[in-house]
This record gives structure tokens, sequence and C-alpha cells, in this order.
């Protein structure tokens, strides 16, 4: 087993290897408890330490100039949706006007969208833990409304010939949008836009990185991504928190204490 771990650190990354290692693990486990074997071999090896990079993000002066050059784009409310929640792409591109609430602004996040073998094909979302809803601010809540006047019109005009599959997002002619052509469209208006290139699933990094950053909870961020626990968010986002951590002690000090400044320590004889 030494031997074989040994081979595979040479041809893989060190991300590559962990993964088998899980996989390798989980298929032993089961072996196990079947009575196949009587040990698991995996739970001896180490798999290798996977370096956590950090993630490139566009602070908000970049994220405002993206959405004023996008201003007048198909999708330029499905880029706001991305940047004010955060959503995987596969998330973003299944969803369903019956998932969302205009009136009270909210959004359920059940379905997905993603890419098998080239094609996209519709599934559930990633995990239990990615199933969620989320309240929308005013301006997103408004753009989508916008949206959905222009799908309306479409869906009238092309009449019998539209494809109504209840997508939010879609061509003229109601077909569903693929995943990788929102990609490769945001990497060219990104570039349009003079922006610094990042990934489209950067987007959400984004978001996470602001929400933090604006002194929102990282549970309720945490919550609002599908993330499997708030632990899992401040780790991968630990570089955003040291300024947050003196952000919560001055504004806590000032809440508690009425920001009256430090008090003269008490003469112990007097």
């Amino acid at each position: 087993m030494t031997a074989a771990w040994g081979n595979c650190l040479t041809v893989d990354k060190p991300k590559t290897v962990r993964n088998i290692h899980v996989m390798l693990h989980r298929a032993l486990a089961d072996a196990k408890s079947w009575k196949y074997i009587v040990d698991n071999p995996a739970s001896a090896a180490t798999p290798p330490r996977v370096t956590r990079k950090k993630r490139p993000v566009w602070n908000p002066q970049q994220a405002s100039q993206f959405m004023a050059h996008a201003r007048h784009d198909r999708f330029y409310a499905l880029f706001r949706l991305e940047l004010t929640t955060g959503q995987r792409r596969g998330e973003i591109c299944g969803v369903r006007w019956p998932s969302i609430d205009l009136d009270q602004g909210r959004q359920s996040i059940h379905e997905s969208r993603v890419v098998v073998d080239g094609y996209a094909q519709d599934g559930q979302v990633k995990t239990d833990d990615s199933a969620r809803q989320n309240s929308l601010d005013p301006e997103t809540v408004q753009a989508l409304s916008d949206w959905k006047t222009i799908q309306d019109a479409e869906r009238e005009f092309f009449d019998i010939d539209y494809t109504d599959t209840d997508l939010v997002f879609t061509w003229e002619d109601g077909r569903p949008v693929h995943p990788d052509s929102i990609r490769e469209r945001f990497k060219r208006l990104a570039a349009e836009a003079g922006l610094p290139e990042i990934r489209f699933y950067d987007l959400r990094h984004t978001y996470v990185t602001g929400a933090l950053a604006a002194g929102i909870s990282p549970k309720v961020v945490s919550e609002r991504v599908g993330h499997a626990d708030v632990a899992f968010t401040l780790k991968t986002y630990s570089h955003v928190l040291p300024g947050m951590d003196q952000d919560a002690a001055v504004r806590g000090a000032d809440y508690l204490l009425g920001g009256t400044g430090p008090h003269p320590i008490a003469d112990p004889e007097s």
C-alpha cells in the first residue's frame, strides 16, 4: 500500500491524491462492513496536505464596473443574482420561476443544471445542505421582474414555437441556456469592461468575501451559499476575517459602552 501510494504522489496533484484516498477509503469501509475484509488499509495511509490558495475575487468597485458594463446584456439579471447570492453556476442556470417569490423577495434553491460530457442536464443541488432559501435585495428583485417582462413578451411572440420550461434564464425562444455559454459570456463581458480575469465561479467567492467584509455573520453567509457548515466558510475565507475581528471589537464596545472612550483605572486607596 505504501509503495503504491508513493507512486501516486509522483504522478498526481495533492488534491487528486486526496480525492482518490477518500474514494478508496469509502469503498474499503463498505467492504469491511460487508465482512469482505477485516481491516480498512486506507485508514493507515496519510494523503498529502492540500495548500489552500487565496481565491481571486473582484473588489466592490470592480463588481460594480462589471454590472454597469453588463447593464444591457440579456443576462444582466443572472449576473446580478449571482453577485448578490453567490450561487453555484449550476444552481443559477437551473433556477425556475416557481422557486422565486418576487412579492416576498425570496428564492428557493433546490435545483441545478449541470454539465455531463459536454451536455447540460437538470438535476438537484449538490447536497442536502445546499438546498436553501435566500432573501433577495430590492434591486435584484426589480432586475428579475424586468427580465420576466421581457421573457413573457418573447413567449407571446414565439407562441407555439416557444420552449416553455419554467427556467428563469433562457434564450429568446425559451431554450435552456447552457452553463458553459454563461461562463463564456461572462468571460467576454469582463474582458470588454477591462477587468482582471476571474472565472465565473469566482463570482461566488467575490460574494462571500464581500459579504464577510461587510460585516455579515459568517453563519448567515455560510447558509446563504449552501456550505456544509460555518467552519468550512471560516477556514476557506480566513484571510478576510482579521479586519472583521477588529471591527467587531470596536462596534461591540461602542454598542455596550456607548463609545465613551477609555475610563481611568480607579485608585485602589481612594
